[in-house]
């Protein structure tokens, strides 16, 4: 994927100004900045959720900036959001089989087939093995506690079989053992293949999961590195930590 200057305004305020960066395929990109920096309008932007006010997005060699969300989605981007949303009334295993109906949803084979089928009920529940939750599947989805249900709702989002996954704040909430968890289920999914685009706030999670790091910061982009670089850069360090914490000022 290609970000390239893309700008979003709301009115006199810029949440997101002229941001560039580019995704390698396989690879694991993390996007962080402070409250406020833009990292969810970004994702909102190439998703479709939101249109850019100027500035392109191309994936797989396409662009796709001002596509609608299905259309984007169909082309093989997926996501997660901040706040986890699984379909609460809906067991685990059918959080799953919804997306996987994919296929036909839009088709008139919607009346001659069902994601209820046994290929598709086999593909939910290796979703779910990788996901640690086949165990799980017949419980209704509500009632997981906060770290299972942001596995679920990756898996949810896999089942559209993405090539780039868009990951806002998975580990939010999550405490070590659960963090643990996810990292190696996102470390899973990453080597099998999935590219990945991850907003998250704990920065020991993101230091040890990320080879490449692009810092925002009300809107701009301000650095982008290894793990090591982003950790000693100036301006990321004033970004997070403000003018009085800077090596040397008295006045802290």
């Amino acid at each position: 994927m290609k970000i390239d200057r893309v700008t979003k305004h709301f009115g006199g305020l810029v949440a997101v100004n002229s941001v560039s960066f580019d995704i390698s395929e396989g690879e694991l990109l993390a996007l962080v900045g402070p409250n406020g920096a833009g990292k969810t309008t970004l994702f909102n932007v190439i998703t479709g959720v939101l249109k850019a006010s100027s500035g392109n997005i191309f994936f797989n060699g396409k662009e796709i900036t001002g596509k609608r969300t299905n259309q984007i989605a169909r082309m093989g981007i997926g996501r997660t959001f901040q706040i986890v949303r699984p379909f609460g009334k809906m067991t685990v295993l059918e959080n799953i089989l919804v997306p996987l109906g994919k296929a036909f949803y839009t088709r008139l084979s919607v009346f001659s087939h069902s994601p209820h089928e046994k290929i598709f009920i086999s593909k939910a529940m290796d979703l779910l093995k990788s996901a640690y939750l086949d165990d799980e599947a017949n419980k209704m989805a509500s009632y997981l506690p906060i770290g299972m249900q942001r596995r679920l709702e990756i898996a949810r989002a896999l089942a559209l079989e993405p090539k780039l996954l868009l990951l806002d704040e998975p580990a939010a909430g999550l405490n070590e053992k659960e963090s643990m968890q996810l990292k190696e289920y996102i470390e899973k999914i990453n080597s099998s293949g999935v590219s990945i685009l991850l907003i998250e706030h704990d920065m020991k999670f993101i230091m040890s999961i990320s080879k490449r790091i692009v810092v925002l910061d009300h809107g701009s982009k301000i650095a982008e590195g290894t793990p090591s670089e982003i950790a000693s850069n100036p301006r990321v360090i004033e970004a997070y930590l403000g003018r009085k914490h800077k090596k040397g000022d008295k006045s802290a």
